[in-house]
């Protein structure tokens, strides 16, 4: 996860400059560019997310609150990675490193951790969210609150925010680290995977189910044209099964991308390891910042209307260039329409309103 770039940062609480690692040599250059590349992809398009949810009517709907919140831990994750990295590459560099650098990498190592628990919490709360939507719909009806929903937002980044700031208020941070490496985010990753295994085998279950009912009430069609009375159950189980198809992957590129942080933390402290800047931490840094980037790309190829909205926004800016005219009368001349662009299937259960 997230925490595994802190393991970096236990010569600059003491405010010393460590010693270069033979990865600044080399091939290095293309790892510290790739890395600063996806940084920024990782803020313009997480900013885009919560811009375009934040502009669009059509998607201020609970599941889109919570996306955007998820889309906020990411964008600050990336920020504040890429600040830490400019001190850091300007201390390496110069040989200086600020008297105050002890107050800055308190500070971001909080928020790093800050970040970390809500993208459990933000995950946690999208997958409650549509495991209600598929398995109670009249309780989700029920609950689907703006109070609810802003009450939950606040539970999301209020755990996390008391959780770490221990690492702001107390003296010793390696300790209060240590604790958090070794045993707080360990139990939490275990106990948050069960929960969502548990969350996403009854969806499949509970969709399976559907299936099966509705093709015993399923009636052949008799004339030609004539539509099955089973259709519109079919369109909704295929709804269903779309929400559960994006919520594993979204779920499952954390897991698969921050399992390896976690793990490599628990034999890092268990054998009292105090190699930092062995190689291993790097892949695992590559890795986590890789998942910071995969989110939108998700939701635009499995959301429609995600997809939809953003394709409509991207027409509005480039009106305003100056070829885009030109382009749209000669592929009109040619017979061909600019607005037929192949989307994904749709998601329609994703548009729950508040």
């Amino acid at each position: 996860m997230a925490v595994v770039i802190n393991l970096t940062l236990a010569d600059d609480i003491n405010t010393s400059i460590p010693t270069p690692s033979p990865w600044f040599e080399g091939y290095s250059i293309v790892y510290y560019i790739s890395v600063a590349v996806l940084l920024q992809l990782s803020a313009l398009i997480n900013s885009l997310i919560i811009l375009v949810v934040c502009c669009t009517p059509r998607l201020r709907t609970t599941p889109y609150v919570f996306i955007s919140s998820l889309a906020v831990c990411e964008l600050l994750f990336a920020v504040f990675i890429t600040a830490r990295s400019v001190i850091a590459s300007n201390g390496l560099l110069t040989g200086n490193w600020p008297g105050f650098g002890h107050i800055i990498v308190r500070v971001m190592i909080f928020i790093w951790l800050a970040t970390l628990c809500s993208n459990y919490t933000n995950i946690l709360l999208i997958s409650l969210e549509r495991w209600l939507y598929i398995t109670q719909p009249f309780l989700h009806v029920k609950m689907n609150r703006t109070l609810l929903v802003v009450s939950s937002l606040i539970f999301a980044w209020a755990i996390p925010l008391v959780t770490n700031v221990e690492l702001i208020t107390e003296e010793d941070i390696n300790y209060q680290l240590r604790l958090r490496l070794a045993h707080l985010f360990p139990a939490f990753h275990a106990v948050w995977s069960g929960a969502l295994c548990a969350i996403y085998v009854h969806i499949c279950v509970i969709t399976r189910r559907q299936i099966r009912v509705i093709c015993k009430l399923t009636i052949p069609a008799e004339r030609p044209g004539r539509r099955s009375p089973g259709g519109s159950g079919f369109k909704h189980v295929r709804a269903n099964w779309k929400t559960f198809k994006l919520l594993v992957l979204v779920c499952g590129t954390f897991f698969v991308l921050n399992t390896p942080g976690i793990l490599f933390n628990i034999y890092l402290h268990s054998k009292g390891c105090e190699n930092y800047w062995s190689d291993v931490p790097w892949y695992i840094k590559f890795l986590t910042v890789i998942h910071n980037c995969s989110n939108y790309f998700i939701y635009v190829h499995q959301d429609r209307t995600f997809y939809t909205v953003c394709c409509g926004h991207f027409r509005r800016v480039r009106s305003f260039l100056p070829n885009y005219q030109v382009e749209m009368s000669s592929g009109l001349n040619k017979g061909h329409s600019m607005s037929r662009i192949s989307r994904p299937s749709s998601i329609p259960s994703m548009s729950v309103t508040t």
